[in-house]
């Protein structure tokens, strides 16, 4: 009986230490797991927090490519404009030279008047004068002809080149009588005269 007794003993003895071992087991399988927990927790803050650095980097994306299509959008409009400039600016210039053409050499049609008042024009007309003979006077019964006038003789300094191509010298002779010249004041002097020509 005394054997029984001891064989029950060892045996719970033995389903006791088993039990603690069991026991020590499953407390390091808790503590194991409550650290996987704790990891995974953390591995969750971290997922949480790169999901919001990535939505936050999204909008921040989303932000650039909008602002991105506006300054597209701006740069088209700048390049449109700079090419009206241009197509102005190419109007301008062959506005102009049109208009230089009408003053060097006339008949374009863009001024009233430029056939008879361009550069070409006068120059021909100058060169014409400059080409003459010198200036003859006309007659009763004659026209005159263009060119240089002739230059006044020695004593002819206070004389008049008139249209028979001769210098004249002009007389003035006072008319009144004395006291009527003398009765005036300076002023009407310088008026009350008569020109009488003189050869």
């Amino acid at each position: 009986m005394a054997a029984h007794s001891e064989a029950v003993v060892a045996a719970d003895a033995a389903a006791a230490q088993a039990a603690a071992a069991n026991a020590a087991t499953s407390e390091t399988r808790a503590v194991t797991a409550e650290t996987n927990a704790q990891a995974s927790e953390a591995r969750a803050v971290t997922a949480e927090t790169n999901a919001a650095t990535s939505e936050g980097n999204a909008a921040t994306s989303a932000t650039n490519a909008h602002q991105s299509e506006l300054n597209i959008q701006g740069s088209e409009q700048v390049c449109q404009t700079a090419e009206q400039h241009a197509a102005q600016s190419e109007t301008n210039a062959a506005a102009s030279e049109k208009l230089a053409e009408s003053w060097a050499h006339g008949n374009t049609g863009v001024r009233p008047g430029e056939a008879t008042d361009n550069a070409e024009y006068w120059c021909n007309q100058a060169q014409a004068i400059a080409g003459a003979a010198v200036f003859v006077g006309a007659t009763e019964t004659t026209n005159g002809q263009l060119g240089f006038v002739p230059g006044p003789g020695k004593g002819q300094q206070n004389s008049v080149l008139f249209g028979d191509a001769t210098f004249k010298k002009l007389n003035y002779t006072f008319v009144g009588s004395e006291n009527d010249w003398n009765g005036m004041t300076a002023a009407n002097k310088a008026f009350y005269k008569v020109v009488v020509l003189e050869d």
